[in-house]
């Protein structure tokens, strides 16, 4: 009986292997019959080279020149990618200036990957306080996914080239060829600056010497509170990022050129199919990266660490911010001078100011403490 079960259990199994078998087989059959004339499909027409050079590419040079790794996009082809090629990733953003309180100095040329990371971080507009650490240790957290996506990445790239070349498509074959091209050249160019910004932490960390007192003020009006060491401030946060290679740094940058112009040649030139596909693979990417979905914001290269606090509760007043400096007198002239302090002809302020200094706790009430006549 059981012999009887057992052969009717493999008949089973083969009719319903045979069974799709036959299907996929069906369903090749077709798809094969129908894959040349994919060439011809053209029931509309889309604007693909617009896509590639104007959409997303702010988005994209802030995103990208912050030079956080991307867990998942790393090696994922993007929209505007001659903001990496021109290197106006690591230009820096203006309207950012940096009062180094304890030191008496005001610096308004922040580093391009400081400024950009900073508009991504989701600040306050006071009460947000920054802590810098140097880690002698590589991390290998997340290696294993970055590179697993980015196998992923470089296999749907070689597929749009796999089915230009099936579809005798060669205007689609360069045009994936360039975007692989394009994603190599922005991989070392990034992981060129963060090797550089690894060497100054590495530099900052051999001549560690005391913190520094760091206000930063955005764009926005927005505040940030950083605690660092002055070697910290000079070498990473203020100069911007040496490559040691420079020869290969501008040979990437030529490449990165060469490989944008004929992208976007090619992609006004390839079938719609193809142009479909590259720009679902660019706008998906492009939104992980500009979303930052699964990035590793604190970490900034192998070394850097930076970390973000909020300090949710207490007072978000200018003053409280400036109260928590615990300013000597010097330090409050340099405030003065600045024009972050008002005059000491405005006695009404200073005053009440003074009287909080003591008891920070009272900063809550700041705004009610200036109404109060």
């Amino acid at each position: 009986m059981y012999a009887a079960i057992f052969t009717s259990m493999v008949r089973f199994s083969s009719d319903i292997f045979v069974s799709l078998y036959l299907q996929a087989l069906s369903l090749a059959t077709a798809f094969m019959y129908f894959l040349p004339h994919l060439k011809d499909w053209e029931p509309f027409k889309i604007d693909a080279l617009g896509l590639i050079t104007i959409v997303g590419t702010v988005e994209v040079d802030r995103a990208v020149g912050r030079l956080v790794r991307s867990a998942y996009a790393e090696f994922a082809p993007l929209l505007g990618a001659y903001t990496v090629a021109s290197n106006q990733i690591t230009e820096t953003i203006p309207g950012f200036t940096l009062y180094n309180i304890t030191d008496g100095i005001k610096a308004t040329d922040l580093t391009g990957w400081f400024t950009r990371w900073l508009t991504c971080q989701p600040l306050k507009y006071n009460a947000t306080v920054i802590t810098t650490t140097i880690s002698p240790a590589i991390p290998l957290r997340g290696k294993l996914r970055r590179w697993t996506f980015g196998a992923i990445h470089i296999i749907l790239m070689l597929g749009i080239m796999a089915l230009a070349g099936v579809i005798d498509d060669w205007w689609g074959f360069m045009n994936g060829a360039s975007i692989l091209l394009s994603v190599l050249v922005r991989y070392t160019i990034v992981e060129l600056n963060r090797r550089a910004i690894d060497t100054a932490a590495l530099k900052a960390l051999e001549e560690s010497d005391e913190d520094v007192k760091i206000l930063v003020t955005l764009p926005n009006g927005k505040a940030v509170t950083i605690h660092t060491r002055r070697k910290i401030l000079l070498y990473c946060l203020l100069t911007n990022p040496r490559p040691a290679y420079p020869t290969v740094y501008k040979i990437a940058q030529f490449i990165g050129w060469t490989a944008f112009g004929c992208h976007i040649v090619s992609l006004g030139m390839s079938t719609l199919i193809l142009q479909i596909l590259t720009v679902v693979l660019l706008a998906g990417s492009t939104v992980l990266v500009t979303y930052r979905v699964g990035d590793d914001e604190g970490r900034i290269s192998r070394h850097l660490v930076l970390n973000c606090i909020n300090e949710d509760g207490q007072p978000d007043f200018r003053a409280y911010a400036y109260a928590r400096f615990k300013l000597t007198e010097k330090e409050e002239e340099s405030m003065q001078l600045w024009n972050l302090f008002p005059h000491k002809s405005n006695e009404k302020w200073w005053s009440r100011y003074i009287d909080c200094k003591g008891d920070i706790s009272k900063f809550k009430n700041w705004d009610r403490i200036l109404s109060f006549s």
